[in-house]
């Protein structure tokens, strides 16, 4: 399972080729499993943390009116953040907890909430306060 993200200031982005980002050999500071709208994930590394926001403006303003984002840290430790609203991406990347040097995290495109809801609940099934008893 996997998440999507945000950024802010969109005149000051300068244009990136996404083609030198994909998966390198490398261990990275920054890993970033994105998964496009009804594609497998894909595995990004990035030397820095503004350059994993680059890419993730990029990605997400493909499917910006069609796409639902689910983005989580990890699956056990951190919150989980669904939005249809790409620009809410940057903001819960740089304030959520746990993000940060070497760390992964995790993006998803959906087609609707109810879909990405229901993969955030079974990230969370394990969890006592997944279900009302």
């Amino acid at each position: 399972m996997l998440i999507r993200i945000f950024l802010s200031n969109i005149n000051k982005i300068p244009p990136i080729n996404l083609g030198g980002y994909k998966k390198q050999k490398k261990m990275k500071n920054y890993i970033l499993h994105y998964a496009r709208l009804n594609e497998d994930s894909e595995t990004f590394g990035f030397e820095t943390f503004k350059d994993l926001e680059y890419f993730v403006y990029e990605e997400s303003r493909i499917n910006r009116d069609k796409a639902v984002y689910l983005i989580a840290k990890d699956y056990y430790t951190s919150g989980i953040y669904v939005t249809a609203n790409p620009f809410d991406i940057e903001f819960y990347l740089t304030k959520m907890p746990g993000i940060g040097f070497k760390s992964d995290t995790f993006i998803q495109e959906y087609e609707s909430y109810e879909e990405a809801f229901k993969v955030a609940l079974q990230m969370k099934e394990d969890s006592p306060l997944c279900y009302s008893n």
